[in-house]
């Protein structure tokens, strides 16, 4: 790791060696770290979301110190962004270590850009819209919820006790879901609600509905990312807390859940009705021609100019007078 007990000031423009001179070149600064280049980082960022790294800071309990992860969090993004540096340079060289060091001066910025990232797989409003049917689903297994407020509590029935493996401990629906098991068509539920949510967030999941092999492109670590935020909205805990007040018992709830989707993933998908609905694969049509059958600009404005004779149709029209007639 680079020395930063001083802390040097690194300008952003003097990062800028990923941006070359020629006009075709098309990379882009990042919005948040404008030193580095915005596809490289993008991509860099979602390679440590994709290994369930999370940059916060939190306190064990029992412990006084804070533990950091930020810093493990950029090493990751760091170690993938100079993976795609031009020449693949190694860690050792100087080009490497410049760019590690701007990353971990500028901390703060590549949180923010982390969260600008997970931003599509956490959406509140969206999960009341689509996820009602899970939401009566864990309506019936909670054990404090009564059955129906029309019915005298004589006759309301208890809720039937749910036997679990020995991890779990109970009926509540907060352990049902967290464990994932397939209870009272609960993958088929929750399949569903994800295909809804991946249909909202086309930009996240570009063509991921549009057949079965599709859906197995789009990678398993952007469900996992959407179940964390879908299972802390049905417990009701806060989307995204602060990341320098991050609690111990928040950061161990998002990475179970998000390994346990991983493990879980095709069981759940593939229970999906919506997933069993569509095509196993997306049958298209090639045009013929490397053109199609519009044809070159040049080919069409000579049609233009110099239309086909073949094509053109006369109509005659005879019409005879009396004095023709007469004579």
């Amino acid at each position: 790791m680079p020395d930063l007990t001083d802390v040097p000031e690194i300008p952003h423009e003097s990062m800028r060696i990923w941006k070359k001179a020629n006009k075709k070149d098309r990379k882009k600064p990042h919005n948040m770290l404008p030193g580095i280049c915005a596809k490289y980082a993008n991509t860099a960022i979602d390679f440590a979301i994709e290994h369930c790294k999370w940059p916060v800071v939190f306190i064990k309990p029992g412990e006084k110190e804070k533990t950091d992860l930020t810093e493990e969090f950029v090493l990751y993004v760091w170690l993938r962004y100079s993976s795609q540096m031009t020449g693949k340079p190694t860690s050792t060289t100087n080009a490497a270590q410049k760019v590690l060091k701007y990353l971990l001066v500028y901390r703060d910025l590549v949180v923010r850009a982390w969260r600008n990232r997970i931003y599509y797989y956490s959406s509140g409003s969206t999960f009341k819209r689509i996820a009602s049917e899970l939401q009566f689903w864990c309506d019936e297994h909670d054990p404090e919820n009564p059955i129906s407020d029309d019915t005298d509590e004589e006759d309301q029935e208890k809720p039937e006790k749910i036997v679990h493996d020995d991890e779990y401990r109970g009926p509540r629906f907060d352990k049902l879901l967290r464990g994932l098991d397939d209870l009272d068509d609960l993958h088929e539920i929750l399949g569903d609600t994800m295909i809804s949510f991946i249909k909202t967030k086309p930009t996240a999941f570009p063509n991921a509905t549009l057949s079965q092999a599709d859906m197995w492109k789009s990678p398993t670590w952007k469900r996992a990312m959407t179940w964390v935020f879908l299972l802390r909205f049905l417990l009701d805990k806060s989307g995204q807390k602060q990341w320098k007040k991050f609690s111990y018992d928040d950061y161990k709830l998002n990475v179970r859940a998000f390994e346990r989707w991983i493990q879980k993933d095709t069981a759940i998908m593939s229970s999906a009705s919506e997933f069993r609905n569509m095509p196993e694969t997306l049958v298209t049509t090639k045009r013929t021609g490397s053109k199609g059958n519009r044809g070159t600009k040049r080919s069409r404005a000579n049609k233009l100019r110099n239309p086909s004779t073949d094509k053109r149709t006369c109509v005659i029209s005879l019409v005879s007078t009396d004095d023709e007639e007469d004579s």
